[in-house]
């Protein structure tokens, strides 16, 4: 699988799992790639919600 599918299904996934977290979809688009770039668990909405703050 390549990177770019790869990405999109963690985002599709990500959004999944944290939905009604975020205010806003700009929100929820940057806590992802920032967990991206992190490497950070991407499946955690508690820990991703105390992170939007």
């Amino acid at each position: 699988m390549n990177r770019i599918t790869f990405a999109c299904q963690l985002l599709l996934e990500y959004m999944e799992a944290n939905t009604g977290l975020f205010s806003d979809a700009s929100k929820l688009f940057q806590s992802f790639v920032m967990r991206l770039s992190l490497g950070k668990n991407m499946a955690n909405p508690i820990s991703t919600f105390c992170n939007a703050l």
